[in-house]
Order: structure tokens, then C-alpha cells, then sequence
């Protein structure tokens, strides 16, 4: 196995653990089809999945359910007092579904910002919250609300706008889901995963 000089520059700079999880994730984005191979119907729900998740993440305003839930939790989670739901791993929320998403709606591996902070689960997870735009971040991240975080929108006026914009984010990705798509090239998808890690394949690797 050949490792490229852009995975031994990411483990100097972020640590082996968030350049081995940013490597699987250029995988992710490598293995799916371009937006040029998008269907109308699957460039569209792409588009309001990102316009709902920006929408979504200003309608949670100043909640405070995140600020702490996190303390006393064992790594990665409890690295930082906030974010417990951000410690998981970056492959569990970054699914080839979602990342077909984010890809058809514009996102590009290479163009999410990283932090530099001690790895806490997700890549993207900082001490501050997540690096990454509302709309460039994975639907899941977005619906979830923890007990916590549900019971202190329920007590808010605008709480229940808030759970509209959860269930209308959720429902628009299942569309997404079972929209007619093309079928990727499988051949073309396997080299572009292997390029994207510093791999070679097919005759002779």
C-alpha cells in the first residue's frame, strides 16, 4: 500500500485519527457520482437539503442544551463540554447517502474546513462546535435533538417551528433517497477511491 504525501502532511498537522477519517471520507466523496450525473429531481432535493439545513440551523438560535451535555463523558465525546452527539465517529454520519447528497448539492471533500484542535470523535468536531457550514454538514447531524435539547425547544415559542424544519429536512432527504438516479460506473469509481487515498489499481497494483 502506498501512502500519499497529502496523508502523511494531514496526520503531521491534524493527527493520524483525523487524517485516517479524512481519507476515508475523500473515499466516500471519490466512490460517488459527479453532479454532472445527477437526475433534475435528485439536483433539486440536493439544493433544498442545503437550503433547509441553513435554514435549520438559525431556527435553533441560542439553545443551551449543547453548551455542556458533554461534560463528565469519557472520550472522544467528552473531550470538550459541548457536542456530545458531534463525538461520534466521522463514517457514521458521513454515509455514502449522505455524502451523495452533499455531493450533489456542491460540497467537495477537499473544500471542508478542518480544524486543528485534539480529534473528539467527528472530524469536523472543534472546541467550538462543528467547522464545517450548516449546509455542508450531514442531514443527521441536523435532525438529531437529544432529550435534552428537544425538552428546551418544547418550552420555546418558536420550538415548534423548529421541529417543523426538523421533520420537512428529514422527510426531503427520504426523497432524496428514492429518487430515480443514474447508476454510477463502478469501474471509474473504484480508481477514483483509490486515487484519492494514493492507491493504485487493476493490472499490475
Amino acid at each position: 500500500m502506498f501512502i500519499s504525501l497529502r496523508q502523511l502532511l494531514e496526520a503531521r498537522r491534524y493527527g493520524v485519527r483525523r487524517a485516517v477519517d479524512l481519507a476515508q471520507l475523500r473515499v466516500r466523496f471519490a466512490g460517488q457520482p459527479g453532479g454532472g450525473q445527477a437526475t433534475v429531481a435528485e439536483r433539486e432535493l440536493a439544493i433544498r437539503l442545503r437550503d433547509l439545513k441553513t435554514s435549520l440551523a438559525a431556527a435553533f438560535g441560542d439553545v443551551t442544551a449543547c453548551a455542556a451535555c458533554a461534560r463528565n463523558c469519557p472520550p472522544p465525546a467528552g473531550r470538550w463540554t459541548g457536542g456530545r452527539c458531534c463525538g461520534t465517529a466521522t463514517s457514521a454520519v458521513f454515509t455514502t447517502e449522505e455524502v451523495r447528497a452533499l455531493k450533489f448539492g456542491g460540497a467537495r471533500a477537499g473544500g471542508l474546513p478542518v480544524p486543528s484542535s485534539v480529534f473528539a470523535g467527528c472530524a469536523f468536531r472543534g472546541p467550538t462546535g462543528c467547522s464545517l457550514e450548516p449546509a455542508d454538514r450531514p442531514s443527521a447531524c441536523l435532525v438529531f435533538a437529544c432529550d435534552d435539547l428537544r425538552a428546551e425547544l418544547d418550552a420555546k415559542p418558536e420550538g415548534s417551528a423548529v421541529h417543523q424544519l426538523r421533520r420537512d429536512l428529514s422527510s426531503t432527504f427520504d426523497r432524496f433517497l428514492s429518487a430515480p438516479s443514474e447508476p454510477p460506473r463502478h469501474d471509474l469509481c473504484c480508481q477514483a477511491e483509490a486515487a484519492s487515498l494514493g492507491w493504485r489499481c487493476g493490472p499490475g497494483a
